[in-house]
């Protein structure tokens, strides 16, 4: 709290009230076509391939587990066990991963994170065992974890200032 600052100039008179909503969300949804009008077109073309990913990626996910567990036999136990694995990877590699991608090229990372994400994706269909499932999982998950950061720094580097926040 120390560090932020408030930008709002008179914070105290900002007043919403049930008369006055459905003008304030038609304005909020006006300017939001105002602002997507005002976009780069390299930010576009990012958005709508981040966008696909997360539709294709929400669409397959479900059936790992069905196919984990009707062809590899996982147990639901060894799929929880799996998933607190990778949730503790996504919590202690998500502040060193940040760092990192400040410190390197946003796009290498991106680009790296690709290559080697598509690669479990393709080997999953190849696996057998649990601990296999697992191998994947990791490296599913650590790629995930460069993955997220480096979009969010890109987007926020690919937004003019003025913009940012809309």
């Amino acid at each position: 709290l120390r560090f932020l600052k408030e930008t709002v100039e008179k914070p105290g008179q900002i007043r919403i009230d049930l008369r006055s909503m459905p003008r304030t969300i038609v304005d909020s949804y006006r300017s939001v076509f105002e602002t997507l009008k005002d976009i780069p077109k390299s930010l576009f073309t990012l958005s709508i391939l981040v966008s696909t990913s997360v539709f294709f990626v929400s669409l397959v996910n479900p059936f790992w587990i069905v196919r984990a567990k009707e062809v590899m036999g996982v147990t639901t136990q060894q799929w929880g066990t799996m998933m607190l694995i990778t949730g503790l990877i996504n919590v202690a590699l998500s502040i060193p991963a940040g760092r990192l991608i400040d410190r390197v090229s946003r796009r290498w990372v991106l680009g790296l994170c690709f290559i080697t994400g598509s690669a479990p994706t393709i080997l999953f269909l190849r696996c057998t065992t649990f601990n296999q499932l697992l191998v994947l999982s990791v490296a599913t998950t650590v790629t995930n974890v460069f993955m997220n950061p480096a979009f969010q720094a890109i987007f926020a580097d690919m937004v003019p200032r003025e913009k940012r926040g809309r």
